[in-house]
């Protein structure tokens, strides 16, 4: 739905936009054309879209994706957001454990600094460092979007100052030639695991041959997670990869046959 509102110039003033307002239920298939109608119509603002608790947000600067990020709601202090890259930074030998801790530390000092500005601020990371850590994540957000595309959204226009500029600056259309390259890969993830709601168990033998195989730690963590009674949701919530990450251990783990599909009964609900 488009209606006009108040006129905000984009970050190179080319002349009056008509504003944006959209809101609405993601279908399947449904994230490219909101995002080309984003970018198309040059819009600045933020895309919000929340399932069950986890937000994603998606920041446009003039039509181009600037940042990307997904957490749980309900967390006031962001410490899911710090876990996730935090461990992320570990896994690229960016930074150490008393690094990451000094780091945390510095946050609860200093409230409502981000974790990323306090490892710059102590000289742990540079900013072009730490910005290429963030456009990483940043890309595996929206991949995760594209995957599970699920929620309410809302889209509403903002000033660029209030926006968080992580340097992604990407084309939509770039991101989306760049990801339909890998359409029968996430068909067959969606197609093995339809949906976040999903409950995994193990089959017979299954969890001996997940421990008889090498895991990183990681790895081994999402492996005691699956009990046959926490969904996919929820696991990610827990997990210390990304979202995008558990999907594709997941998926190879119920190809290979080591994981599968728990039936849930019509009055049970998964919270």
């Amino acid at each position: 739905m488009q209606q006009p509102m108040k006129q905000t110039p984009p970050i190179e003033d080319q002349g009056p936009k008509t504003m944006l307002t959209l809101i609405g239920t993601l279908r399947p298939n449904q994230v490219p054309p909101l995002f080309q109608l984003i970018a198309a119509g040059e819009q600045t603002g933020s895309l919000k879209v929340n399932s069950r608790g986890n937000e994603i947000r998606v920041d446009f600067i003039a039509g181009r994706i600037v940042a990307a990020v997904s957490f749980n709601a309900e967390e006031s202090d962001g410490s899911q957001l710090k876990s996730k890259l935090g461990h992320l930074l570990l896994r690229q030998g960016k930074i150490n454990e008393q690094q990451r801790d000094q780091a945390l530390l510095r946050c609860d000092e200093n409230k409502g600094l981000q974790f990323g500005e306090a490892l710059v601020e102590l000289g742990i990371l540079t900013p072009d460092s730490l910005r290429a850590t963030l456009r990483e994540q940043a890309k595996m957000t929206l991949r995760s979007l594209l995957i599970f595309p699920e929620g309410d959204f809302d889209f509403e226009t903002s000033q660029p100052v209030d926006l968080t500029d992580e340097g992604l600056d990407l084309k939509v259309e770039e991101f989306l030639r760049l990801a339909r390259v890998h359409d029968a890969e996430w068909e067959m993830i969606r197609d093995l695991l339809p949906s976040r709601d999903m409950i995994l168990g193990y089959t017979d033998g299954g969890r001996d041959k997940a421990d008889a195989a090498r895991m990183n730690m990681h790895q081994q963590l999402i492996l005691s997670l699956v009990d046959g009674k926490r969904s996919i949701r929820q696991v990610c919530q827990i997990a210390t990869l990304h979202d995008f990450e558990v999907y594709q251990f997941l998926y190879m783990m119920t190809k290979a046959g080591i994981m599968r599909p728990v039936p849930v009964s019509g009055d049970e609900q998964v919270e």
